[in-house]
């Protein structure tokens, strides 16, 4: 007869260590996602409460904040504006992990949306474009994912 795991602090159990490993996983891609001209996020999920535990330079900017108070905030209700449709935002996310994309272009101003799936969560990017007749992008949104994805992305 097996034990259960122990729970105490400092014990590493099987869901810790894949954690770790995942949280590896971001912190190898981070150089990537930190030169990207656009904003890119990284969503952990915990059943329905999402925690902002990566955002880049252009994410914080679209916000007026900075990186630090973007991970400080942590929830996309304390990020983003007031009335905001937080809940659209979270159903996008759902439908990622899910399906293991999910893909938006449209609106005014223009702006395209990839998130994929990506550890216990999703990975975001968005792009505005004041100039409705083209988004211009020197790598296309999903080929930047693809290569994300296939360095460590679930």
């Amino acid at each position: 007869m097996t034990k259960p795991a122990s729970k105490k602090k400092g014990v590493k159990t099987e869901n810790s260590g894949i954690h770790a490993q995942k949280g590896r996983k971001l912190k190898e891609i981070r150089g990537f996602l930190d030169a990207r001209p656009h904003a890119v996020w990284y969503t952990r999920y915990k059943a329905s409460n999402e925690f902002v535990e990566y955002a880049n330079q252009e994410f914080a900017k679209a916000f007026g904040l900075t990186v630090a108070k973007v991970l400080k905030k942590k929830k996309y209700k304390k990020i983003n504006p007031p009335g905001a449709p937080i809940q659209q935002y979270k159903d996008e996310d759902r439908i990622a992990m899910e399906k293991g994309i999910f893909l938006l272009r449209g609106g005014s101003p223009a702006i395209t949306v990839v998130k994929v799936r990506f550890a216990d969560g999703i990975l975001g990017m968005f792009i505005l474009s004041v100039n409705t007749r083209r988004v211009s992008l020197n790598i296309s949104p999903v080929k930047i994912f693809d290569r994300m994805n296939r360095m460590g992305g679930y």
